[in-house]
């Protein structure tokens, strides 16, 4: 008796915990949001000219996974998008400020 209640809440347990079926639905308009901020973030880099390749290419993925409808991929490579943006920017004001003109060259 012991075995099978704790199996059923064992099993419950495990249902409840599943993020497939607990997450709340996403709306489209969300993973637009994120993927405006990397395109803005994108445009950025390159005035820095510090600009990723990778960062169109997630952003590309993005929008044909919106236009498909798989909002949660979509929102997700958004994120990567933008992380990348962000770390592109970063990278060009390090070389910005780290670089001096070779001795060989003055």
């Amino acid at each position: 008796m012991n075995k099978i209640i704790f199996c059923i809440l064992f099993f419950f347990l495990l249902l409840v915990s599943t993020p497939g079926l607990s997450t709340p639905a996403l709306s489209s308009s969300e993973a637009n949001a994120v993927l405006k901020q990397a395109m803005s973030l994108h445009k950025q880099a390159i005035a820095n000219e510090g600009g990723w390749r990778i960062t169109g290419k997630f952003m590309k993925k993005a929008k044909k996974l919106l236009d498909k409808g798989d909002r949660r991929k979509a929102l997700d490579v958004a994120i990567r998008a933008r992380e990348f943006a962000e770390l592109s920017i970063m990278q060009a004001d390090m070389e910005k400020k780290s670089w001096s003109e070779p001795p060989y060259l003055k």
